[in-house]
C-alpha cells in the first residue's frame, strides 16, 4: 500500500510542506489513550510508513492534516498558513439499488455540475474526495467559505471545514471495526483503479 500513501503525498502536498501525523484510537474501542502527533516534511513521510504501519496494527487510525501547517508541533486552525486543495467526506454511504459507492459519487458530481476530483479515496466506511487549487489560498476564512459551499452543494460531512482538519491516510487500515477495512485510492491523476468509461 505504500504506492497509495505516495501518490497522496504526490498530489496533496508540496515536498517542504509540514505535516501533521495524528494518531487517533477509535471511538468505544478498548484499549487505547488520547490522540497524539508527529510532524514532517512531505518529502520525508514516506520513511514513516513503517511506524504508521505499526501504530495502525495495533488498532490506531493514521490521520492527516490536510492543510500544511505553520511549524514542527503546532495545533490548531492557527497553525494552518495556507490552503492547497477543497476536500469533502462522504461517510457511511450505502446508495443501494445495486449503484456501488464510486457511480453514485460520478453521479452527484455530474448532477451539480461540479469538476472531477483530482483524488477520490474509499475510507473504508464512505468516500473521500480532494480538488487541488490551482494556486494556495492564505485567506483561511475565504478557504473556509468554499469548503462549506461545497458541503451545501454536495450535502457531505458539514465538519469538514476548519483549516487544521484531518483525514484518513490511504495505505493504511481504517480501525473503527473489529474486522478493519482497507483505506486506498480509487482515482488520481497519478493513480487510478476506477475509469468513468
Amino acid at each position: 500500500m505504500a504506492n497509495h500513501l505516495q501518490t497522496y503525498i504526490d498530489l496533496v502536498y508540496e515536498p517542504d510542506d509540514i505535516v501533521e501525523i495524528r494518531y487517533i484510537w477509535p471511538k468505544g474501542v478498548p484499549g487505547g489513550s488520547a490522540p497524539h502527533s508527529m510532524w514532517h516534511y512531505a518529502k520525508d513521510l514516506l520513511l514513516q510508513a513503517g511506524k504508521m504501519t505499526t501504530m495502525n496494527q495495533k488498532g490506531w487510525g493514521v490521520y492527516c492534516g490536510v492543510n500544511p501547517r505553520r511549524d514542527f508541533g503546532l495545533r490548531g486552525d492557527k497553525s494552518v498558513p495556507l490552503a492547497r486543495n477543497l476536500f469533502c467526506d462522504f461517510d457511511d454511504i450505502e446508495p443501494g439499488d445495486g449503484c456501488g459507492r464510486a457511480e453514485f459519487l460520478w453521479w452527484k458530481l455530474d448532477e451539480k455540475n461540479l469538476p472531477d476530483p483530482d483524488l477520490i479515496i474509499n475510507s473504508g466506511n464512505g468516500l473521500h474526495c480532494y480538488w487541488r487549487l490551482s494556486s494556495p489560498l492564505t485567506d483561511l476564512e475565504k478557504w473556509g467559505q468554499v469548503q462549506q459551499k461545497l458541503i451545501n452543494t454536495l450535502g457531505s460531512d458539514r465538519s469538514i471545514k476548519n483549516p487544521e482538519r484531518v483525514m484518513r491516510m490511504p495505505g493504511f487500515f481504517n480501525t473503527k471495526a473489529r474486522l478493519f477495512k482497507e483505506c486506498f485510492i480509487i482515482h488520481g491523476r497519478l493513480h487510478d483503479r476506477f475509469s468513468r468509461n
